[in-house]
């Protein structure tokens, strides 16, 4: 049912946040939460890679990520970005997936 899919999602969400959180060059963007805000999307940068050429070294490894202004662009504006990467869960997603 639906709660055991945003439970999935939760779950994978939290072990990307921990990782991406913890590794250098990564910028997160938010709001970062979990629970009913946020469980499924996480946004990043890795400093000096383009988001559109990380997602083309991504796909080398059979996972699919967007690269892009997400329809987002006033925000990334005021943010000051021309672009992030995204992951977006859902229940097709693995945990081998975020690693």
């Amino acid at each position: 049912g639906q709660d055991a899919i945003h439970s999935h999602e939760e779950a994978l969400f939290k072990r990307a946040f921990e990782l991406l959180s913890r590794e250098p060059g990564v910028t997160l963007y938010g709001p970062i939460t979990s629970g009913k805000e946020q469980a499924s999307i996480l946004a990043f940068n890795v400093d000096r890679v383009h988001s559109h050429d990380f997602a083309t070294i991504a796909d080398t490894f059979n996972v699919q990520i967007r690269g892009g202004h997400h329809c987002a662009m006033p925000a990334l504006r005021r943010l000051g970005l021309q672009a992030t990467s995204r992951i977006s869960f859902g229940v097709y997603s693995l945990e081998s997936d975020v690693h």
